[in-house]
């Protein structure tokens, strides 16, 4: 029931997935993804104090859900409360400590918070961390390149070169 409603929430049908939300709530009152969703649902209806509500509620029942703190800290920063925003992107960190994004985001809201230093803290884990992605990107890709087999130029004539080149640079496989 869950599912189908974060499907409905997605399509913005959101007075459609309520009441499937109202019955899985009846099977466990306890599903924290209930109340996820349906602060999703008070967002997606512009309801910050009921979008509020339920990720608060999502963070008692389920602490370790970096996407929940990032939604929680997205509406109290637009309902002006700052400080609770920060505490919420620090705990986002705690639940994803290897997710860069979530450091970046920290860091644009301690910048905006005027705390500089650890602002710049924030940015360079982010960093550091992108850097490691960046790295194993590059050995994934450099790992599938030598799977790939080469395109032979020898003796192809230069217009050949030309075409298969330009595929090559427009993502085509030229590889024969």
């Amino acid at each position: 029931l869950v599912a189908l409603s974060r499907a409905l929430v997605k399509a913005k049908r959101f007075d459609e997935a309520g009441p499937f939300l109202d019955k899985a709530a009846e099977k466990d009152d306890k599903n924290s993804d209930v109340f996820y969703v349906r602060g999703l649902i008070a967002l997606g209806k512009k309801d910050l104090p009921g979008a509020l509500e339920n990720f608060q509620k999502k963070a008692e029942l389920d602490p370790k859900s970096a996407i929940n703190w990032m939604q929680l800290a997205s509406v109290q920063s637009q309902m002006g409360d700052q400080k609770a925003a920060l505490e919420s992107y620090r705990r986002a960190t705690e639940a994803a400590p290897n997710a860069a994004a979530i450091w970046v985001a920290y860091g644009q809201a301690l910048t905006a918070a005027n705390q500089l230093p650890e602002a710049e803290a924030a940015f360079d884990k982010a960093l550091a961390l992108e850097a490691a992605n960046l790295e194993a990107k590059k050995a994934f890709l450099a790992q599938k390149m030598g799977e790939l087999r080469a395109p032979d130029f020898t003796d192809a004539p230069p217009v050949e070169v030309e075409i298969a080149l330009e595929g090559a640079e427009a993502g085509l496989d030229v590889a024969r």
